[in-house]
């Protein structure tokens, strides 16, 4: 099977296969064995492109595809792995809870909740607001996590393999492949 050199890989084991290399940020000279991948993958991902390039960190990424509306341009790193919320993401909402000032008259919530006391929980009357200081805010103000499910592999970016071709369309017929 033939391995084109920037081809990315995932392989089930944790080492590195000859003629490939961990996709994971380390940042790499340009050499005799990492020119072509150089020549390929430029410093998209990192390096002074003159003597260093960076390889692609995809340690707990995942991966999308160019979109050019809205700008999402190769080697550009999106979203987080934890967030915090702030009041201001939230949308406008509240947790009315209302309670009766008269005294209990009934054993039981029309048999919502099983009834095991002998006083009396519910009584008649109107519905009055409870105290703010019974109903306010609640959490700690910590990130949580806005992860989706994902399997862990390892991927790696072929860097000695066969050098790939640009396919000739109208827009590169005049380019040297």
């Amino acid at each position: 099977m033939t391995s084109y050199i920037g081809e990315v890989r995932w392989f089930p084991f944790d080492y590195e296969v000859q003629g490939w290399a961990i996709c994971d940020g380390r940042k790499l000279t340009i050499n005799e064995d990492t020119q072509a991948l150089f020549v390929l993958i430029g410093n998209y991902f990192g390096g002074d492109g003159r003597t260093t390039f960076a390889l692609p960190d995809l340690r707990g990424r995942t991966i999308a595809g160019i979109n050019n509306n809205p700008p999402q341009y190769l080697g550009t790193l999106f979203g987080f792995e934890s967030v915090l919320l702030s009041e201001k993401q939230m949308p406008t909402h509240s947790h009315d809870a209302r309670s009766v000032s008269a005294a209990g008259n009934r054993l039981t919530a029309n048999g919502a909740i099983p009834a095991g006391t002998t006083f009396n929980l519910y009584g008649g009357g109107s519905t009055v607001p409870l105290s703010t200081q019974m109903v306010g805010f609640a959490g700690y103000g910590q990130p949580h996590d806005n992860m989706q499910p994902f399997l862990v592999l390892n991927a790696c970016i072929c860097y000695q393999g066969a050098f790939p071709t640009r396919q000739a369309t109208s827009e590169n017929e005049g380019e040297a492949s």
